[in-house]
């Protein structure tokens, strides 16, 4: 399976600063190079400043999606198959269906909560921007 990773860098040293698999950064949209100290725009936003489209591009991006998604299209094959089977068949199906759901997503589960607590950082320091304005505390 073909995995796709974004990479971001410092427009002047061409450090990298991010490697994911998202497209969509969380940030405060300014960074201060590691490398060479120059503080740039690196098209961050927060998550309340999210369209819709970018939240899901964040929370499930392509390679997510398409793993989760598979999982999920067994699962209701053997659902469907649990249901309209053989009585015999019908629970070992089912069965099956859960075990490889849960094979499936629960690898994914680490990569799910530590979305959700940047997703919650980004909505804080969205919030103290929001109370205190620009200053230099928001360059990350």
């Amino acid at each position: 399976m073909l995995i796709v990773f974004h990479r971001f860098w410092c427009p002047a040293c061409r450090r990298e600063f991010a490697y994911k698999l998202s497209p969509v950064l969380l940030g405060t949209g300014r960074r201060r190079c590691a490398g060479c100290g120059l503080v740039f725009a690196d098209g961050c936003k927060e998550w309340p400043e999210l369209s819709r489209l970018q939240k899901l591009q964040y929370f499930l991006p392509y390679n997510v999606l398409l793993f989760v998604g598979g999982a999920l299209l067994i699962a209701v094959f053997s659902a469907a198959i649990a249901i309209f089977g053989d009585e015999g068949e019908g629970a070992a199906t089912l069965n099956a269906g859960g075990f490889i759901l849960i094979m499936f997503v629960g690898p994914w589960l680490p990569y799910f909560i530590l979305q959700g607590r940047h997703i919650t950082k980004s909505k804080a320091r969205f919030e103290r921007k929001q109370a205190f304005g620009h200053t230099d505390e928001f360059i990350l």
